[in-house]
Order: C-alpha cells, then structure tokens, then sequence
C-alpha cells in the first residue's frame, strides 16, 4: 500500500508544495534522524501490485474493503482522502472514507477504533524520543501509539534509548 501512494503528488496538491518526504521516524532537524537521503518503500505501482500479490491478493482481489477515518470533514480533508482512494485502486485496493468529527476520530483512536487513518505529531521537545514513543506497545490505544504498533525487538529497543543522553 505505501509503494501505491505518490507523496510527491500529494505534497504537491495538498501542502502547497510545501512538505518533505519524510525518511526517517525522526524529522531531518532533530538528532537521532537516521540521515537517510531517500525514502524507503517510495511510491512504484509496479511494485505495489507485486507486494499485493505475493500478500495473496492479486489486483487486490480477496482483499476487503479498508476503511480510513478522516479526523474531521473539512473539505481539504476530503480531497485528500479521495485522492489516496484513488492511488490504492490503481492497485485493486478499495477504500471506503469515513468521515467523522474530530471529537469522534478521537474517540475511535482513544479505542483503538481505526483501520487506516492520518495523522500528525508536533514535538514537545527537540529529542529522538518524542516521535520514538509513539510506537511504543506500551503506549498503545488509549495512548499515543495510535497505530497499536506492537513488536517485542522495538519496545526493548525503545527502552533502552529512552534514557540515553544524547552524547550515548
């Protein structure tokens, strides 16, 4: 799915040319940032209906419908989640938008309610850790781990760099 969406495009449409791929969980300005140049799992059709078929959905077939959550129904919202609708159908995937209130996307992320949405995340301090946490499994829903990521080799990870001064 990620190989199916052009950010380039996106960038283009809906920041106004203004945002950056991002290459790394931490943003390039703040230390911990892994210097990567390119984006890992760029946008490639080709290779998005490759990666769907070797999943076992072929052209997306067998594949259900993905449900993804708009934090709220501002028009720009909209047209950006129909835009993402229409990279993933250019692979077989089908998206239906659900269009909510901010108070009710909350409330779906707070219970771990979500299936794909968006989001983002302001740092409160300039350090690795504060975008690390958030795919915490310990953080999960109703925590800041939105996604519910969870992985045992990255929690014991995130454990470790989360009280390392910088120089570690």
């Amino acid at each position: 799915i990620v190989r199916a969406i052009d950010r380039e495009e996106y960038i283009r449409k809906f920041t106004n040319g203004r945002g950056v791929k991002a290459t790394s969980l931490v943003p390039r300005v703040i230390a911990g940032n892994t210097g990567r140049a390119e984006l890992v799992g760029d946008y490639n059709v080709e290779e998005a209906k490759k990666y769907l078929a070797k999943a076992g959905f072929p052209g997306g077939k067998g594949l259900p419908t993905i449900k993804y959550d708009l934090r709220g129904p501002s028009t720009d919202q909209k047209q950006a989640a129909e835009f993402i609708k229409q990279q993933l159908a250019a692979i077989g995937v089908n998206l239906e938008i659900v269009v909510n209130t901010f108070p009710a996307y909350l409330e779906k992320e707070k219970q771990g309610n979500l299936q794909f949405f968006m989001g983002g995340w302001v740092a409160d301090y300039p350090d690795a850790e504060n975008f690390a946490f958030l795919l915490a499994g310990k953080n999960a829903s109703p925590g800041p781990n939105a996604s519910n990521y969870k992985s045992a080799d990255y929690d014991k990870l995130y454990e470790k760099v989360a009280v390392m001064t910088p120089s570690q």
